[in-house]
């Protein structure tokens, strides 16, 4: 690793505790999604800020900073979100959906409409019960990541192998990013929430056997039928690969993907960074093949990150330009200003570079 990127990376340790401590609400747990441009929803959801925030302290290697009881008061918290079944909701958030304007309700009447006529269009229910999954996913990721657990157990997910299969061939396997996010979710709910540990393992080869079906075998991606966009392909992988790491489970084409990933370079988005980088990066700990290469791309996506930095602390999702949008709600104006969602993935994007390189610099590798 040279002395530049080294000497980068200890300027984002400093200063983005700095900017964390900028986001803090009057509450230790609660956060701001940026420092300027919020929405009204933006000031006031919580839970999914707070596992962002949790996370970035992680990866900084900086839970040591807080005493064990602080650390167990917030554990406290995020659990403090869950209801009966288990599910995570952040009323704020439900309550903002089940709210929009008339302008989006009428849109929404039109999606029911044409998916009536076989469409596949996502409602704003679809949205929420979407986004409650999501949510509890990362909850429960996070808490693992400190090996902590949700206070109730969560049930709602599918149990058996029948369920699996008939969860997973519903899925719109041409949009293979939203697919695969409910896959990896599938694989987290499993390895923590199964007890039965043959049981697990059971769900997993049955789920195993579903990914394998819809592996392409010339990109190494996961779809079917008509090939989606390259982004696409490869945030669907990063997905699904982030799924089999849960059920410890190797990548079946890496080397197809790692070919893909090179050749389609991402956009300057947050999300399009870190999945090329995820993916490169998983591929690589199963075979050296063009490791040379990778070196490249990486030294080029350090640069790229470098254009989101803000010196005082903090990352930019976009280019000059904060996150926008929540799981469907906008949180912010997208002003010219540092996010917690663009640090969080940036920071995890660097760690996994540090980590590549065998680094100085002691952060940790995130396991979403």
């Amino acid at each position: 690793m040279s002395t530049k990127l080294t000497k980068f990376l200890k300027e984002v340790d400093y200063t983005t505790l700095i900017f964390l401590d900028n986001l803090n609400k009057n509450s230790s747990f609660t956060f701001f999604p940026a420092l300027e441009g919020l929405t009204k929803e933006g000031e006031s959801i919580n839970l999914g800020f707070s596992c962002y925030a949790l996370k970035t302290y992680f990866i900084l290697n900086k839970l040591d900073m807080f005493e064990t009881q602080k650390i167990n008061d917030w554990v406290n918290y995020i659990n403090s979100f869950q209801i009966q079944d288990g599910s995570y909701v952040d009323q704020n958030y439900t309550h903002a959906i089940e709210n929009l304007s008339f302008k989006d309700k009428t849109k929404d009447y039109g999606k029911k409409f044409f998916n009536f006529f076989g469409q596949q269009y996502l409602t704003n229910n679809d949205v929420k019960l979407n986004s409650i999954r999501a949510e509890s996913k990362q909850a429960i990721s996070t808490l693992a990541q400190l090996e902590k657990s949700n206070k109730i157990p969560y049930s709602n997910f599918p149990t058996n192998k029948y369920q699996i299969n008939d969860y997973f061939n519903n899925l719109n396997w041409n949009k293979p990013w939203s697919s695969g996010a409910q896959v990896a979710a599938l694989a987290v709910f499993i390895d923590t929430q199964i007890i039965n540990k043959e049981k697990s393992f059971d769900l997993f080869q049955t789920l195993n056997e579903n990914i394998v079906k819809i592996n392409n075998k010339e990109t190494g991606g996961y779809y079917l039928d008509k090939k989606p966009a390259n982004n696409e392909i490869i945030n669907g992988a990063m997905k699904i690969i982030t799924g089999l790491d849960w059920m410890n489970n190797e990548i079946q084409y890496p080397e197809k993907l790692i070919d893909f990933c090179l050749n389609n370079k991402p956009s300057n988005e947050g999300c399009n960074v870190v999945d090329s980088v995820y993916v490169l990066w998983k591929c690589n700990s199963q075979t050296k093949y063009r490791e040379n290469d990778i070196q490249i791309f990486f030294d080029e996506m350090v640069d790229l990150i470098k254009s989101h930095y803000v010196p005082s602390g903090g990352f930019t999702y976009y280019l000059n330009k904060s996150q926008i949008y929540y799981y469907g709600l906008r949180i912010t104006k997208g002003l010219n200003t540092p996010d917690l969602h663009g640090t969080l993935l940036l920071i995890w994007t660097l760690s996994m570079i540090n980590d590549f390189y065998d680094g100085d610099i002691k952060w940790n590798v995130l396991k979403p």
